[in-house]
């Protein structure tokens, strides 16, 4: 990517100290927190969704010889929180390559199909990650983003991020 395009693209996360952009070039982050929301603000599930359907018209698209999957917010939620439920289960998300998405699909409102891209067909692992996961709850209705938030945190982030190690002679 030009360092134009980089410059501007961080432009916005600069301005309110989210990053710290260095003089001779690069980045450091700042305040994760601002990033996460900024970033998450942008997630649009609504105009991403390419299909509502019934939890049994999603199963053949949920089929391993039927190419990559992975489930989203609350589903992915609770796995990577290792069965803490931070979000009610309103309606399930699942995400499928592209190629599966013009499958015919019952109309329903239980299951959101939404497409994932290349690098989440190789890297997911039947569930988003959990980046993309607060994305997804922060693009719902309800507390589910800030308890997830506060629970992924727990599991991660042991101290606050600033802290550093003592130095070690």
């Amino acid at each position: 990517m030009p360092a134009s395009t980089t410059n501007l693209a961080l432009d916005r996360l600069s301005l309110i100290g989210a990053i710290l952009k260095y003089p001779r070039g690069g980045f450091s982050v700042t305040s994760l927190d601002k990033v996460l929301t900024l970033l998450c603000a942008r997630r649009n599930l609504i105009q991403d969704t390419l299909a509502m359907t019934t939890v049994e018209g999603a199963r053949p698209l949920m089929d391993s010889s039927a190419g990559p999957y992975a489930l989203g917010g609350p589903d992915a939620a609770n796995v990577h929180l290792g069965g803490v439920h931070v979000a009610d289960f309103v309606e399930h998300l699942l995400y499928v390559p592209h190629v599966a998405a013009a499958t015919k699909l019952p109309p329903g409102g239980e299951v959101r199909i939404v497409v994932m891209d290349k690098r989440a067909a190789r890297t997911w692992g039947g569930y988003s990650s959990p980046a993309q996961t607060y994305a997804d709850l922060f693009a719902t209705p309800g507390w589910a983003a800030s308890e997830y938030r506060y629970a992924i945190r727990d599991k991660f982030l042991r101290e606050r991020e600033w802290d550093q190690a003592p130095d070690v002679p």
